[in-house]
């Protein structure tokens, strides 16, 4: 057992049913990206997906990085449309704003706490998806993440609060 409680794990395992959804999400998200399921667009995704799989388990295996990816932390992707859509209209705004001489565009560095450890797998894998998810949002860019002072780093254009996603992640605020 590990200090929070949990069953201890080796680093770069992944359930097969993490690695099954992975794959089956990744193949959804091809099909849709080329919106259609011609037979040499199927063959050049499952080229890719292949590459991609490979590529990853070569870096999980040299880097050694640990971590752990569990369902319900990568799961928390599933608010990004509605994120991605919301901040797409703030920027308008903002757009408008500034040109209009309403009100001048701003840029806001924002930090917040974050969940962070070196050596806990899962919240490793957190800290990646937190990244990436974060980043696909158009008002919200992750510059880092300070692993001694467990914080966040990310660039806003229009302040707004941390989102919900990012909280169930580990951020705090």
């Amino acid at each position: 057992m590990t200090a929070d409680g949990q069953r201890g794990h080796r680093g770069h395992s992944f359930s097969m049913a993490t690695a099954a959804f992975c794959v089956a999400a990744a193949a959804v998200l091809w099909v849709v990206f080329v919106a259609s399921a011609k037979a040499h667009e199927m063959e050049v995704g499952a080229a890719c997906l292949a590459a991609t799989v490979a590529f990853t388990r070569f870096v999980v295996r040299t880097a050694g990085v640990r971590f752990k990816l569990r369902l319900k932390d990568f799961m928390q992707g599933w608010r990004i449309p509605w994120y991605i859509a919301c901040d797409a209209w703030v920027l308008c705004r903002v757009l408008v704003e500034d040109v209009l001489h309403v009100e001048r565009a701003r840029s806001l560095f924002r930090v917040c706490g974050f969940a962070t450890s070196q050596h806990d797998p899962v919240r490793i894998a957190r800290t990646v998806l937190a990244v990436g998810f974060a980043t696909c949002s158009p008002n919200c860019i992750v510059i880092g993440i300070d692993q001694e002072q467990s914080r966040m780093l990310f660039h806003q254009l229009k302040r707004s609060g941390v989102p919900q996603m990012l909280k169930a992640l580990g951020a705090k605020g």
